[in-house]
C-alpha cells in the first residue's frame, strides 16, 4: 500500500463520523435524559437552543465577515475568498457548545436539577439545531447573484431548516412509538434478548430512515431517544431495562473516546492545513463575543424567571408560566 493511501485511510472521514460514531452519543443523550425536569423546562430549553444558536450563529458571522473584509484591504486574503454565507457556515459550525466539564461540576455538586436539566438539554438540542443551521446556509442559493442576499433564498432556507428539523423529529418520535407499542401489547418481555435486540434495531432505523429521506438523522434519533424513555422505557422488562442501559452507555463511551482519537490523529494527517494568524485571532474574538452575548441574554432570561418565581409566588398562583420551579 502506497504512503498517500496510508495517509488518506488515517485521515478524518465526516462519513464515518456523522454515521456510525455521533448516531449512539446523540441517542445516549436522549435517552439518559431526566424526563420530568425535561418537559417541566421545555419551553425555556427550546428557547436556548433554538433562539441562542441563531443569535450566537449571527454574531459570530457577522465578526467574521468584519475580519475577511480587514484581511482582504490589508492582503492577507484574495477578494472571493470568503463571503458572508461561507461566515454564517463558519458561525453555525462554533454555535454547538458542548458544556461537558461543567456537567461534570453539576454532577459532583448536585446543584439543583432543573438547572442540570436546562444546562444539558440545551446543549443536547444545541447540537441538532447547528447542525440543521449549518444544512440550511450549506443550501442558500440566490438565482442571480450566490454571494447576494436574496429574501426568496433566504425564507426558503428557513423554511427548509423548520421543515427538516419538523420531519426528523416526527420520523424518530414515530419509531419510538412503534417500539412503545410494540412492547406493551405483545409479550416481548418474555424474551429479554429479543426485546433489547429490537429497541436497538429500530432506534437506528429512526437515523437512517431520517437520512434515506433526505431529512436530519441526528435529530431523528435525539428525539427517538427522548420518547423512548419516556414510553418505551416503562414497557420494558427489567433485564431489558438494565441491557438497554448499559448498551447505550458503554457504546457512548466508546464512541467519544474514538472520536478524541480519530479527530487527534486527524490533526496530523490532513494534509491542505492552512494558519492564518489574523483570521484564528478574529474567530476567538467572535466567538467570546458570541458567548458573552449569549450569556448575558441567558442571565436576563434567569432574572426574569426569578421575578416571576417570587410574583407568582406571593400571588399564589401556579408556577407552570415560570423557568423555575
Amino acid at each position: 500500500m502506497k504512503l498517500e493511501e496510508q495517509w488518506c485511510m488515517m485521515t478524518f472521514d465526516p462519513e464515518i463520523f456523522f454515521n456510525v460514531l455521533l448516531p449512539p452519543i446523540i441517542f445516549h443523550a436522549g435517552y439518559s435524559l431526566k424526563k420530568r425536569h425535561f418537559f417541566q423546562n421545555l419551553g425555556s430549553i427550546l428557547t436556548y437552543a433554538f433562539l441562542g444558536t441563531a443569535i450566537s450563529c449571527i454574531v459570530i458571522g457577522l465578526i467574521m465577515y468584519g475580519f475577511v473584509k480587514a484581511m482582504i484591504h490589508a492582503g492577507q486574503l484574495k477578494n472571493g475568498d470568503f463571503h458572508f454565507t461561507d461566515c454564517l457556515f463558519f458561525g453555525s459550525l462554533m454555535s454547538a457548545t458542548d458544556p461537558v466539564t461543567v456537567l461534570a461540576i453539576f454532577h459532583e455538586l448536585h446543584v439543583d436539577p432543573d438547572l442540570y436539566t436546562l444546562l444539558f438539554g440545551e446543549s443536547v438540542l444545541n447540537d441538532a439545531v447547528a447542525i440543521v443551521l449549518t444544512y440550511s446556509i450549506s443550501i442558500y442559493s440566490p438565482k442571480e447573484n450566490p454571494n447576494a442576499f436574496d429574501a426568496a433564498a433566504f425564507f426558503q432556507s428557513v423554511g427548509n431548516f423548520l421543515g427538516i428539523f419538523a420531519g426528523s423529529f416526527a420520523m424518530g418520535s414515530a419509531y419510538a412509538i412503534i417500539t412503545a407499542l410494540l412492547t406493551k401489547f405483545t409479550k416481548l418481555c418474555e424474551f429479554p434478548m429479543l426485546e433489547t435486540g429490537l429497541f436497538f434495531l429500530l432506534s437506528w432505523s429512526a437515523f437512517l430512515s431520517a437520512e434515506a429521506a433526505g431529512l436530519t438523522g441526528i435529530v431523528a434519533v435525539l428525539f427517538c431517544g427522548v420518547t423512548q424513555a419516556h414510553y418505551t422505557y416503562n414497557n420494558l422488562s427489567s433485564d431489558s431495562k438494565i441491557r438497554t442501559k448499559q448498551l447505550f452507555e458503554f457504546m457512548n463511551f466508546l464512541a467519544e473516546n474514538v472520536i478524541f482519537c480519530y479527530m487527534g490523529l486527524a490533526l496530523f494527517t490532513f494534509q491542505n492545513h492552512i494558519f492564518n494568524a489574523l483570521f484564528i485571532l478574529g474567530a476567538f474574538l467572535a466567538i467570546f463575543v458570541a458567548r458573552a452575548h449569549t450569556e448575558l441574554k441567558n442571565l436576563l432570561f434567569f432574572l426574569a424567571s426569578f421575578l416571576c418565581y417570587f410574583s407568582h409566588r406571593s400571588k399564589g398562583l401556579p408556577m407552570a408560566g415560570c423557568a423555575l420551579p
